[in-house]
């Protein structure tokens, strides 16, 4: 069978989308505000109820969140609302959206809460992240991004069901929906950027054939516990145009709202508390926020330890050693020299990885000193120190004599 081509359709506030819950019937999903056309990640803030239903959702019978009791809040990619799971089932006649107003959204499930403010048409777009009281954020709906549709209808049977989701499931978190906290997601505003987009600072978009980072973009990130911290990119994978792996330090600063350069001092790698190797598909236009460039941006300034993938199975001397930065992998026999390798990596900590933009930003902001749940954790393979950078300045130049 061929497979069918990708919808571009757009989306307009007040259409409803039948959910499918497995023994339970069906909930409505409603398009509060469809991203801009120019959006490059393409997500819609939407409301769900979670009450399910035997019968087909109808679009008119759709009453006023105000009513619903509870429901579920939060971000959703067009992709998973243009795979053709989830059924259309109309629009809202005479859609008000001061009745369906875009909260912000809480940072975590457990305390230490943020509340972030986001950009109701680039609806991924932090635009001010400020710390709450832990009454006040149960009050607004956690943070959630939906892009795989099986696994949130999977997760809302567990909420319906009062059940915890399974380790790779996906968690929905029900709000209290009634007049009070309407009225409240209404008049909620941030107290250091009340301006909203005003007040981020201005960096063009580059075209969707570059990458999404260069070596030496600086990025702004909201952390958890409120407020934006500052990445710089050291490495950047050439492979994937867009969406590709990069190596970034994180600053020893934070801001209460997006910085612009000229708010930054001298920035080195001196002023690195975390490094860590990630992916870049979270920066234009969406949740990190390119603000910049380092003018003097060198690789030999900003020391990134040589790391390897092997080739064959584990006790195999023939690896792909990545030196200096990803413009190239070179493709090594180590022979006897294998085991040096390995005790030079060890001895410089090795690169820790985090796959996920979140975890990025929970370790940044642990490492600035942020106090958040499971302090016991070990920050120390993400922990930019000046001895390390000292040591990893001595592992590059021994590698750069390797043939």
């Amino acid at each position: 069978m061929a497979k069918a081509a990708r919808s571009n359709r757009t989306f307009s506030a007040g259409e409803v989308f039948e959910i499918p819950v497995k023994s339970h019937g069906f909930v409505a999903m409603i398009v509060v505000r469809p991203p801009d056309a120019a959006d490059p990640m393409q997500a819609c803030v939407c409301y769900c109820t979670l009450r399910p239903q035997a019968d087909a959702v109808r679009a008119d019978s759709i009453q006023s969140p105000a009513t619903w009791g509870n429901g579920w809040v939060g971000l959703v990619e067009c992709k998973a609302l243009r795979s053709g799971f989830w059924r259309r089932a109309g629009s809202i006649a005479s859609f008000d959206p001061q009745q369906w107003p875009v909260p912000p959204l809480c940072s975590a499930d457990e305390p230490p809460f943020a509340l972030e403010y986001h950009n109701p048409t680039r609806c991924m777009q932090v635009l001010a992240c400020e710390s709450c009281e832990p009454d006040v954020g149960n009050r607004f709906p956690k943070y959630d991004v939906v892009s795989a549709v099986r696994k949130f209808e999977r997760g809302i049977k567990d909420c319906i069901e009062n059940e915890p989701p399974g380790f790779f499931g996906h968690r929905v978190a029900a709000v209290a929906m009634n007049s009070k906290a309407i009225a409240l997601w209404v008049r909620a505003r941030p107290r250091q950027n009340p301006a909203g987009r005003a007040g981020l600072p201005h960096t063009p978009e580059r075209p969707k054939s570059s990458p999404n980072v260069l070596p030496g973009d600086v990025v702004a990130i909201p952390l958890p516990t409120g407020g934006f911290g500052v990445l710089v990119v050291a490495r950047r994978e050439p492979k994937h145009p867009r969406n590709g792996w990069a190596i970034w330090f994180g600053l020893d600063c934070r801001f209460t709202r997006p910085p612009s350069m000229d708010e930054i001092d001298k920035i080195s790698v001196t002023r690195a508390v975390s490094v860590h190797r990630s992916v870049d598909h979270v920066v234009g236009g969406s949740r990190w926020q390119r603000i910049g460039a380092v003018s003097d941006f060198s690789f030999d300034s900003w020391p990134v330890i040589p790391h390897a993938r092997r080739n064959g199975p584990r006790s195999a001397a023939r690896r792909e050693i990545c030196i200096d930065c990803f413009e190239t992998w070179k493709d090594l026999t180590l022979a006897g020299r294998s085991r040096r390798f390995d005790d030079l990596a060890r001895e410089g900590n090795l690169l820790g990885t985090l796959s996920s933009p979140r975890a990025v930003e929970w370790h940044l902001d642990r490492l600035l000193g942020g106090k958040l749940p499971y302090a016991d954790d070990d920050d120390s393979k993400w922990r930019m120190t000046s001895e390390r950078a000292q040591l990893w300045r001595k592992l590059q130049a021994e590698w750069r004599t390797w043939k």
